[in-house]
């Protein structure tokens, strides 16, 4: 069966987006044979319930939650959905990519779309709105994943910097100046309650500069 290499969705988008960011694909074996695993584990009910809402629509499943301590976990099986999420690039975490090619089809709107939901959800997932020092900033141990992101990034008008640090380890990327955060957060709406309302209060700072 042949699968178009492409994001078809701005659910799919998100779920591949969760995947890379707080997700896990892996395979079970039992006596009835191999069961394929896609999974997501946050703290956020908002975000796991999305995450569980995307995968019925996008993939007809049907994803159950296990409370684990803090955390919540929401787990499906789907063979397509696995061997799907692996051509489109998600995985461990230094392994993930999100190209630019997976998002560009020939609707240029629809390109950005999908652009900003996976910017979303990767961002409630693995970004740090400081209100302090006025950053956004994503810390991950794969340069290739974050350049992707600053790729994205750069198609929808939003400067960002990645930085080497741990000696190399992992890298930072940095989206900073106030012309950069006002953009993102016209653009993208975060769902995870703190950053919501750290997001809400940087754009509180924008209209307050351009009264």
């Amino acid at each position: 069966m042949f699968m178009w290499l492409g994001l078809r969705s701005v659910r799919e988008a998100r779920l591949h987006a969760h995947v890379c960011g707080d997700g896990h694909l892996y395979v079970e074996v039992g006596r009835r044979g191999k069961r394929y695993i896609v999974e997501y584990t946050n703290s956020s009910l908002e975000l796991i319930n999305e995450f569980i809402n995307d995968a019925i629509y996008e993939y007809n499943v049907s994803p159950i939650i296990i409370k684990h301590k803090e955390v919540f976990i929401a787990r499906f099986k789907s063979r397509y959905a696995f061997h799907r999420l692996i051509l489109l690039k998600a995985g461990k975490s230094k392994e993930w990519r999100a190209p630019l090619r997976i998002f560009l089809v020939a609707d240029t709107a629809k390109a950005a779309e999908l652009m900003k939901n996976w910017l979303r959800a990767f961002m409630d997932d693995e970004a740090h709105i400081d209100l302090s020092t006025g950053r956004v900033t994503i810390t991950s141990v794969n340069y290739q994943g974050l350049l992707d992101i600053k790729d994205m990034l750069n198609y929808l008008g939003i400067k960002s910097k990645i930085y080497r640090i741990l000696r190399g380890y992992a890298y930072k990327l940095v989206i900073s100046k106030r012309e950069n955060l006002c953009r993102l957060f016209s653009m993208i709406t975060p769902l995870h309650p703190q950053k919501l309302m750290r997001s809400r209060k940087i754009l509180l700072m924008c209209k307050a500069l351009k009264g």
